[in-house]
Formats: structure tokens, C-alpha cells, sequence
């Protein structure tokens, strides 16, 4: 670690001995309250059990003054009001004053609502909030929202409810109160995640999004059925979510960290990685004083208004460590985020890798022609590519591969690059291939050391124009310089352009390969040229090979009257020569377009449109996101499905082959309906590329329309087969 590195460590790591290692022996005062106005509420929320609850005792502005005088709460930056609900709070804004009285050195304050009595709700957050505003406090209405529509209203036990919290957030931005939208997911509203956030979009409200945890105080262990209680595809599901939500928010961001425990815990099969801000800096205050640690699992302390407040906090601070001890590991709940020095490490590791390892120039010399390999046994191959990110085509490309690799050498051992593990350990699973080794490209230790006995193979995905490219070009460079046998099997090229440092690099990574395997003759041609090799084959998509053996299993089956969609959004890499403004008007034409002819297939086909993702991830663009948005052009009364749960290759294979027509525009779409003889139309995003040279090798070039006729119109005439 060089000096600026470690000038920036010192105040984490200085902050994290402070607060996370003495502070549990000698503990500071806290930051941030969780102040509990109230034990009663008007909704009937699946996931908390308040609402059964009949209020003994609410603590008066006076008393919470007294309370707040305390020496304990004389650094307060942060307080989160909640309950129950604390708009049925007649006095909520006195709270408020009180908190700004007492509170001088307070920062920020929020509070939550379930919005659900918009007349009582807005005027009582107003009132808040402008006291708040007129000490220099910042403020933020929190408004839960956990479905769309009736998925909201059913959650939260009460009908009418989410028109409500529509016109509670309207208002409450009218009055230019800061709102951000809560949403809760449990068992019950796993599949409606993508629904709220893309409604948060267009409204361009905040969003934040939880776990639903097992509280003590909320007494919902009843509601075990539906909390934490996921399916191993709920769990992929929200953790693909997360890690999208992770992708989104600045690298220091506190929740991005929270973000990406949660979906560590949800994906990786492991315990909390993130110290929360009760275990060090956070203390809870109840409606009736008493005080608590942490709001899921901390007993009560004692009554702030019997005896002093920080004798309360100090004297049981042995019972905090119990609870970091007991339950910490396991708790899901965002209870605030503290970064502690091996955050920082991991972070600062991650990004080092990735500068080092993704960082490469071409070559000023054109590497020397690969030397014959002597016959040997191959003892270990590192399979790279853009793994970790993989769609359906991916999967299908790896089990090919795999197989393969076996076969030529039995015994050898298998490594797979990832650049998400938890994520690629699911896709081993789903394609039952345990076998393979994970490696973490942004680990410490990769990459391996190579010896002549290893070989690397780019296994699958195109040589095209991302940063990722300088990854297989320096794993090749030092394949070379040790002995081992670099090769490439089944890939594609481009999007590459012409002078771009991409496509120098692409040209170097075929030149130092010892074999070079492409899928399409358009791809071979470009690298025969660039490279004056005359050894490159044409070898087509290793995936056809996993395609044909599920369809030799499946030799019959029964249509459907379905039309299966497997679209994508126009990747902007594939029109480079626009600017943002003239992308998003083509993106508009595109979709306006197709979803008159999908509704006009369906119409005179009579077949019930149905959205099929190929890819759920954050990285490449995930497909139910473009077929929300697609299926909101319809009328109400023709919606198609849009199908939230990840396919497995599987599943995809046999919607595929039951549809009466596919329109495919994922490229491994277009190759798993073209294996399994399905009825299918190509939609070529790629302009010409990839998907036109595979249709053109199969002599299929007519059954393409490209994207450019499609936002002209001209799709009526288009002939369509169907079966």
C-alpha cells in the first residue's frame, strides 16, 4: 500500500478503533436516536404486529424535554422518528420542537408514515418539518410504499392505502418536504420490488429498500411464514435487486454498503458483513422512556424517566456486546452503516485489482506466432470471460465448455474467473456444475500463477469494446510469458470500431492465443484479416451444443397459444454515433413501434403475449425492466405477462419450445429458438452485427428485421412463421 493510500486509511482505521473496538469497553454517547413516539397504528401490517397493540403511555413533549436534557443525548446528529405511527400524534410538531431545543448539535431528522389519513398525515409533517427547517435541521418524510396498487393495500391490511400514499407524497412535495419512499420486502411482495422502484423512477422519488426482520418489540415471530422465509429463486431474485441498487450509489455511500451485505447475506450464504450503527453509535427511546440498544433485539434497560439516562446506557453496556455476540451475525435489518478499516481494505483492494488488472494498452510490436504445444498432460484451466454477469446464453456457453474440457483433458482442473462470485456460484448450481473452482478476479490472490502445465481459456462472450477486454489481454500476456496455453473457444467479435484501443487490444488477444475457435464466419473473417492467421476456425455457439442435448430429452410437446417475447433495450454501445438526445427519441420510436406490432401479433394470431428475461442483472441491462416498460404501452384490457421470476436455461428452453411464434432479440435467444426448430422473428439491435452473421451462416437472413425498419413502421409486411 503506497502513502496516499495510507494517509487516507489512517482516519477510518483511527474512527473504527474509536468507535467499533473501544468504543464496546469505553462507550461513546450516541449520534442517532430512534425515537418511538407511539405503540399504536392504524394500519395492519403483515410483517409487524403493532397494530394489535391498545397505547398505555406516550411520553409528553414536556417529559421528552426532560429526557433529551440528559448528558447522554448531547451529541445527537441524527433522530429517526417512528412508531407505531406517529402522525396520530396531535402534538408530532412539538416533538419536533423539542428535538430541535435539545438537540443542538442534530443534523438531521426523518420520520416515517404509512400515509395512511392524508388530511391528518400532511399537515402534521409540514408543521415538522418547517421547525425543523427554521433551526437548520434537515428533514426527510419517509412514506411507506410496498407494492403497487392492491399488492400495497393487501400488505398493509387496509384498502385504499396506496392511493393515499400517492396523494400524501404529492402534497407533501407540493409543500417541498423532502420525501423518500420505504419499501419492505417480504415473502408476500418478493416479485412487486421492481414495480415500486420503477414507480419511484418516474416519479423521481428516493427510494430506499429493506429486509423485513423479526423485531422483539413488534411481536411478528407469527408472521414467520413470510419474513426471511425466501425460496432459493426469491433469494436470487433479491439479490440481483440489491446488487443493482449497490451498482447505483456512489462507491462511499454508507448504504451502498449496507446494499451489499444484505445481498451477500441473500446470495452468498453468509453472515452480516456490516458493523450497524447500534452496535456502536445508536440508541432507541421509547413512548414510555424506556431505552434500548437496538430496536430488533435489545431488551429494555430501564426507564429515562426514573433514572438517569446515561447510567442506563453505560451500566448495561456488557448487554450490547451479548447482543453483537448472539444475534449481530445474523440480523438483516438496516440499522445504519459505520465503515470500519477492512470495509476500507476490501474496497481498496477491489479497486486496485481492477485498475491493475483491466488497465492495458496494445502492444507496440506484434507478439510472436504461439509456439506448438508438446503433448502433455494439461493439469489445471482458468475458464475467463465476462462471468459474473452471465445471461441465459452464458450458462449455456459454460456447460458447453465444460464438457468439452473435460473430454479432452479428464482429470484437469477447472477454475471459473467471476467477477461476482456469489452470483456465477448460483449459475454452477442451477447448471450442475459444482465441480468448477470460483475465483474472485478482484481477490488477492488472482490471478494465479500459471505454469505450462495450466492453460487459459476466453470461453463464450465477444472481444467488444468494454473495459473488461484489458482483463483477458493481460491474463494472456502472462499465459504467454509463463508456458501456458492461452486459447479462445466459441466467441464472437465486436461491437469494435475501427482505430479504437478495443480493437488493437481484440487483434493482440488473437494473436497470442494458441487456438482461436469463433462462432460466426463474419467474426472469423475480421480476425483472419486483422491478424493474417490462417488457423482461426469457425466453430458456431458452443451453447447450440447444451441447446440440442435438452431438445433430444424433449422430443415432443404441445403449442401453446402463447407469442414468447425475449427482448432487450437497445444497448447505447451499439449506436455510438448518437448523442443522449437523439438515443432516448430512437429508443421512443423503437418502443412505440414494437409494442403495436406485439399487440397486433397477438391480436391477429390470437396469442397471449408473454415477457421471458434472458437476463436479470444490473450489468447488461436487465430485461424486466424493459418489459415493464413495454407492457405499460398497452391497453388494459390486452397486458401481456411479464414474467418477474428469473428464467433458468431450462425453463427458457421449454417456453421456447412450446410457443407458437418467439420474437427474439437477446443474440443467445435467436440461437436457442434457431436449435430447438421453434417458430421464431430476430430483432437485430446488433445492426448487422452478431445476430445478422449468425442468421446469414444458417441462411436464415429473412427471418431479422432490423431495428431501424422497425421504428419506421415497417414491420406489417414482415412474414411471421407460426406453428
Amino acid at each position: 500500500m503506497n502513502f496516499p493510500a495510507i494517509r487516507e486509511a489512517w482516519p477510518v482505521a483511527w474512527a473504527d478503533l474509536r468507535r467499533n473496538r473501544l468504543g464496546q469497553f469505553f462507550p461513546l454517547k450516541p449520534e442517532v436516536l430512534n425515537l418511538l413516539v407511539n405503540d399504536v397504528c392504524n394500519a395492519r401490517c403483515q410483517t409487524c404486529m403493532i397494530w394489535k397493540h391498545h397505547g398505555d403511555r406516550e411520553i409528553s413533549a414536556t417529559e421528552l424535554r426532560v429526557i433529551l436534557a440528559d448528558s447522554l443525548f448531547s451529541r445527537l446528529r441524527f433522530i429517526k422518528v417512528s412508531g407505531g405511527e406517529p402522525t396520530l400524534r396531535p402534538d408530532l410538531a412539538e416533538l419536533f420542537a423539542v428535538i430541535a431545543e435539545q438537540a443542538p448539535l442534530c443534523r438531521n431528522a426523518e420520520v416515517i408514515t404509512n400515509a395512511l389519513s392524508p388530511d391528518t398525515v400532511v399537515p402534521r409533517i409540514v408543521r415538522s418539518f418547517r421547525i425543523c427547517s427554521e433551526k437548520g435541521i434537515g428533514f426527510c418524510a419517509h412514506v411507506s410504499l410496498d407494492g403497487i396498487g392492491d399488492v400495497h393495500d393487501r400488505l398493509r391490511g387496509k384498502p385504499g392505502n396506496f392511493d393515499a400514499a400517492v396523494r400524501v407524497i404529492k402534497r407533501l412535495r407540493e409543500a417541498d418536504v423532502p420525501v423518500t419512499v420505504d419499501c419492505t420486502l417480504s415473502k408476500n411482495n418478493v416479485w412487486e420490488v421492481g414495480a415500486v422502484r420503477d414507480f419511484c423512477l418516474a416519479e423521481e422519488i428516493p427510494a430506499r429498500f429493506r429486509i423485513a426482520e423479526f423485531h422483539d418489540r413488534l411481536d411478528n415471530r407469527e408472521a414467520a411464514g413470510i419474513i426471511r422465509n425466501f425460496t432459493r429463486l426469491e433469494s436470487l431474485h433479491l439479490g440481483m435487486f440489491f446488487f443493482k441498487l449497490e451498482q447505483e450509489l456512489p462507491l462511499q455511500s454508507g448504504l451502498r454498503r449496507t446494499y451489499r451485505s444484505i445481498r451477500r447475506m441473500l446470495l452468498g450464504e453468509t453472515g452480516r458483513e456490516r458493523r450497524c450503527d447500534g452496535q456502536t453509535t445508536a440508541v432507541t427511546l421509547d413512548c414510555r422512556g424506556n431505552l434500548y440498544y437496538c430496536p430488533p433485539r435489545s431488551p429494555v434497560l430501564g426507564n429515562c424517566m426514573e433514572q438517569s439516562a446515561e447510567k442506563i446506557y453505560r451500566k448495561h453496556i456488557a448487554e450490547r456486546r451479548r447482543i453483537i455476540r448472539r444475534h449481530c451475525h445474523d440480523c438483516i435489518q438496516d440499522c445504519g452503516d459505520t465503515q470500519t478499516l477492512a470495509d476500507w481494505l476490501q474496497q481498496h483492494r477491489r479497486d486496485h485489482c481492477r485498475r491493475v488488472l483491466f488497465q492495458a494498452r496494445p502492444a507496440t510490436t506484434t507478439p510472436a506466432p504461439p509456439v506448438p504445444r508438446k503433448p502433455s498432460r494439461v493439469k489445471r484451466i482458468l475458464i475467463i470471460g465476462w462471468y459474473g454477469t452471465e445471461t441465459a446464453g452464458d450458462k449455456a456457453i459454460l456447460a458447453a465448455l465444460v464438457r468439452r474440457l473435460h473430454r479432452e483433458n479428464p482429470g484437469a482442473r477447472l477454475q471459473l474467473a467471476s467477477m461476482n462470485p456469489d452470483y456465477s456460484r448460483w449459475t454452477l448450481k442451477e447448471m450442475s456444475l459444482q465441480s468448477l473452482d470460483l475465483l474472485d478476479i478482484f481477490s488477492r490472490s488472482f490471478p494465479p500463477a500459471l505454469s505450462p502445465d495450466d492453460e487459459i481459456v476466453m470461453g463464450g462472450g465477444p472481444l467488444m469494446h468494454i473495459p473488461a477486454l484489458g482483463m483477458v489481454l493481460n491474463l494472456f500476456r502472462k499465459a504467454r510469458a509463463n508456458g501456458a496455453a492461452p486459447r479462445i473457444l466459441g466467441c464472437g467479435i465486436g461491437p469494435l470500431e475501427k482505430g479504437d484501443p478495443y480493437d488493437a487490444m481484440a487483434r493482440e488477444i488473437l494473436l497470442l492465443a494458441r487456438d482461436v475457435e469463433l462462432r460466426d464466419s463474419d467474426s472469423v473473417r475480421w480476425a483472419q484479416e486483422k491478424t493474417a492467421r490462417a488457423d482461426i476456425r469457425l466453430s458456431g455457439d458452443p451453447a447450440r451444443e447444451t441447446v440440442e442435448l435438452w431438445r433430444n430429452r424433449h422430443t415432443a410437446t404441445t403449442r401453446r397459444a402463447e407469442l414468447c417475447l425475449y427482448l432487450r433495450r437497445l444497448p447505447q454501445g451499439y449506436v455510438r454515433h448518437l448523442n443522449k438526445t437523439e438515443y432516448s427519441s430512437l429508443l421512443e420510436r423503437i418502443n412505440r413501434q414494437l409494442a403495436l406490432w406485439i399487440d397486433h401479433l397477438a391480436t391477429t394470431l390470437r396469442l397471449k403475449p408473454r415477457f421471458l428475461p434472458m437476463h436479470c442483472l444490473f450489468a447488461g441491462g436487465d430485461d424486466r425492466e424493459y418489459a415493464r416498460d413495454l407492457a405499460r404501452r398497452f391497453p388494459a384490457g390486452r397486458k401481456p405477462l411479464v414474467e418477474e421470476r428469473p428464467q433458468t436455461v431450462d425453463e427458457l428452453l421449454a417456453s421456447m419450445h412450446a410457443a407458437r411464434l418467439c420474437l427474439c432479440m437477446r443474440f443467445h435467444s435467436v440461437v436457442f429458438a434457431h436449435t430447438l426448430r421453434a417458430p421464431f422473428v430476430a430483432l437485430d439491435y446488433t445492426r448487422g452485427g452478431k445476430i445478422a452473421a449468425y442468421l446469414k451462416d444458417h441462411h436464415l437472413s429473412g427471418r431479422a428485421l432490423s431495428l431501424d425498419d422497425l421504428a419506421a413502421g415497417k414491420w406489417a409486411d414482415f412474414p411471421v412463421p407460426v406453428q
